[in-house]
């Protein structure tokens, strides 16, 4: 027989490759039985997420495998015991992988629930992922979907295009949030495209999408058609004073009703913002951010004092208590006892004080000047003609 003699370095190296075969087998065998374990702890979690208003899947590093074999499946498996009308997965790294079975399972959910909200911020759809997106989604999904989320979602000029031809022109959207994505001007046209018929929408976010001046004048371009808009950010797009202008003026004639603007990060000057303080007076805008341009102290004042008289709570209750048509009544036929002394000081501190003090009747004067603020909407056939003269002087500064 035969005997096989083993040096020390040889049992050593033996001994060794043993025991890294062995470890690389527990390590592997550990994996699957954590990963069988994360599947199984998210399956559980999205069945009670499912009787929920909202799914909320946000941040939680779900892959495209979890997404696909866990979430959706459930998803779709309790759709009768659904309560949630909302869903979001942002910022969980999703790819264009997944995108065309999350369609699907959408538009089976939607048949049931009624998707109202969809939150795919912060995911790696680029522009392959998002079409993927917009072509599965049926008209059943669109017509009741009204909050939108796709920031930082790496979207450019491509995927606005399909986002603005197959869902845009479909849906009813109050909400729509594109921020942070290389759109371009070309990209931000698209968009605005497709909005060109969006009656219900309040709010738009499209920053920081390097829109420029010929993407902000589409935007402008589209603002008239949005009735009911009350936020939108122009932020970090590289704004300059010509496009402010347009939107001052827009803003002042067809958005009455925009309350929140955001515009930091621009490139803007007094120039600019002169054409703003205007527009602020004919609109119920009391929420702007002008931070990070360029603007003198003086001007920067004003508006912030144009704001903080629509802003402050004494400020709401008149123009409530003087509606339009009570403002002329009572500026030309009340007593000054009627109006408040203290109310008048307050108004007067919102107004040059050199204009103030050489009025023969000051509390005349401050409802006079109180009717900058009133809705044109609402002022009856006597206040017209104040409210188009001060029209035709917005018109010129904006001009000039």
């Amino acid at each position: 027989m035969a005997t096989i003699k083993l040096g020390l370095g040889d049992v050593f190296n033996h001994l060794l490759r043993n025991h890294f075969q062995q470890t690389e087998m527990d390590d592997e065998t550990a994996m699957r039985m954590r990963i069988s374990k994360r599947m199984q702890q998210l399956a559980d979690h999205v069945q009670e997420l499912v009787k929920q208003p909202c799914i909320n899947l946000r941040n939680h590093g779900i892959t495209d495998l979890e997404l696909i074999r866990v979430v959706l499946p459930v998803m779709e498996s309790k759709i009768a015991e659904s309560k949630y009308f909302a869903i979001d997965l942002s910022f969980n790294g999703l790819t264009p992988l997944c995108a065309k079975e999350l369609a699907r399972v959408l538009n089976v959910v939607s048949a049931k629930v009624g998707i109202k909200a969809l939150h795919l911020d912060g995911n790696k759809w680029g522009d392959s992922g998002l079409s993927d997106l917009c072509a599965g989604f049926n008209l059943k999904l669109l017509s009741s979907l009204e909050v939108l989320t796709l920031g930082f979602c790496k979207i450019t000029e491509y995927g606005a295009a399909s986002l603005a031809t197959k869902v845009l022109p479909h849906t009813n959207l109050k909400f729509l949030l594109l921020d942070c994505n290389p759109l371009g001007p070309q990209g931000v046209a698209e968009v605005a495209k497709g909005l060109t018929d969006a009656p219900k929408l309040e709010c738009l976010s499209i920053g920081s999408t390097n829109a420029g001046n010929i993407g902000t004048h589409s935007i402008v371009r589209a603002l008239p058609s949005m009735k009911n808009i009350k936020q939108l950010s122009l932020a970090f797009n590289q704004m300059e004073n010509e496009s402010l202008s347009s939107l001052a003026k827009v803003i002042a004639q067809h958005s009455p009703k925009l309350q929140k603007l955001d515009l930091s990060g621009n490139l803007l000057t007094d120039d600019g913002l002169k054409s703003l303080i205007l527009a602020i007076k004919y609109s119920d805008l009391d929420n702007i951010d002008v931070t990070g341009n360029t603007f003198s102290f003086e001007l920067a004042e004003e508006m912030r004092t144009l704001v903080t008289l629509k802003k402050s709570k004494w400020s709401r209750g008149i123009q409530a208590l003087l509606s339009a048509r009570e403002v002329p009544r009572l500026g030309k036929t009340a007593p000054v006892s009627t109006m408040p002394k203290e109310l008048i000081r307050k108004l007067a501190e919102f107004i040059p004080q050199s204009d103030y003090l050489a009025q023969p009747k000051p509390h005349v004067f401050v409802l006079n000047w109180l009717l900058t603020f009133a809705n044109p909407d609402d002022q009856p056939q006597g206040a017209h003609i104040q409210q188009q003269q001060s029209q035709d002087r917005y018109g010129a500064g904006v001009a000039a």
